[in-house]
């Protein structure tokens, strides 16, 4: 038997858990090519660390909004990343998301193409997002 889940339901369960533990999140990305599943730690993830890298921090989700499949999702604003010089490179397969203090993994999400860091100027920004019942892929621009 299939459970239905009322719309609104949706979108409160998804402001609840925002509320509750998506305040000033830190956003990380990823180095390694993992397959993120339901199972995976944070101990799976090799943190990026090409050159200019650093985590984005105090990053906030705002409320849910209905997509057009009546899942709720909620997004934080976008994420730049920038490489700042040829001395570390990587490629780079998403991001995760953590609690704030960085202790806490919550979810990640896996990028359809790795990005490049390989010299100065190289960059991605990533416009974090979730979503109830199903998780939705983030937006990427290179």
């Amino acid at each position: 038997m299939e459970t239905v889940t009322k719309k609104e339901f949706r979108r409160d369960v998804l402001d609840n858990t925002i509320q509750a533990q998506l305040q000033s999140m830190v956003v990380r990305l990823f180095q390694n090519d993992l397959n993120p599943t339901i199972d995976t730690v944070l101990g799976d993830f090799v943190e990026a660390d090409f050159s200019g890298y650093t985590e984005k921090s105090a990053v906030t989700f705002g409320n849910s909004v209905f997509q057009e499949d009546n899942n709720a999702v909620s997004e934080a604003p976008s994420q730049t990343w920038v490489q700042t010089a040829a001395t570390v490179t990587n490629l780079v397969y998403g991001y995760y998301v953590l609690e704030t203090g960085g202790a806490n993994y919550l979810f990640c999400a896996r990028f359809d193409e790795p990005q490049t860091f390989a010299g100065p100027g190289d960059f991605v920004t990533v416009i974090p997002k979730i979503g109830y019942p199903t998780m939705v892929p983030p937006v990427v621009s290179e």
